[in-house]
């Protein structure tokens, strides 16, 4: 049943942008742009029905000739990196409108965790199915808007400690994510979902 929720999720979000969707392949995108989906109350009940803890869901516009997208969670652990948990490669086709998803289902003492690049009708996912520890208090933050070229990006940061304290995030994180690192990185616990344009 635990592993049906990660797709049931996948197959209602799709349904949804899909009927839902006001732009046509004629729209022209101005500058490419990373930024939060604006999703209906009824958009994020049906999400969570199916199980999911939290949901970060972004649309992703572009007018470069970006031919592939790799999508990873990085994990930090104090403050020295993991590596890649979790990572999905992806080519870019010709739809205007392209979705990233960042999905955390926990149950008792297990965490489901997955990644997902929507584009139309294609889905490519990528799941993760282990404890990933977040401490005692915790905190995220994601990126509301920014426009982008080929490179790499943070669009989501998650934090934890085992103590009572945390170090949040800052607000230009996303915006010069070199000069807050160090900051970040003082957490017990750090996950950075992150994207590669090229």
């Amino acid at each position: 049943m635990k592993k049906n929720r990660i797709t049931i999720t996948l197959i209602v979000f799709a349904l949804i942008l899909i009927t839902s969707s006001c732009s046509s392949d004629d729209d022209l995108v101005q500058s490419s742009t990373i930024k939060e989906a604006e999703l209906t109350d009824k958009e994020e009940a049906l999400i969570k029905g199916t199980g999911v803890n939290h949901s970060f869901v972004f649309e992703y516009q572009e007018n470069k000739d970006v031919e592939n997208i790799d999508i990873w969670i990085e994990k930090y652990l104090g403050g020295e990196k993991i590596g890649p948990i979790l990572k999905t490669s992806n080519p870019v086709n010709n739809e205007i409108e392209k979705y990233i998803m960042f999905n955390m289902s926990d149950t008792q003492n297990n965490s489901n965790w997955s990644i997902s690049f929507i584009e139309g009708k294609d889905i490519s996912t990528g799941k993760i199915d282990s404890r990933n520890d977040i401490g005692k208090t915790s905190t995220w933050d994601t990126v509301k808007n920014i426009e982008v070229d080929k490179g790499e990006y943070i669009i989501a940061a998650f934090v934890g400690n085992d103590g009572n304290t945390i170090n949040g995030i800052p607000n230009d994180f996303f915006i010069e994510p070199d000069e807050y690192m160090n900051e970040v990185l003082s957490n017990d616990y750090v996950y950075l979902l992150k994207i590669k344009l090229y």
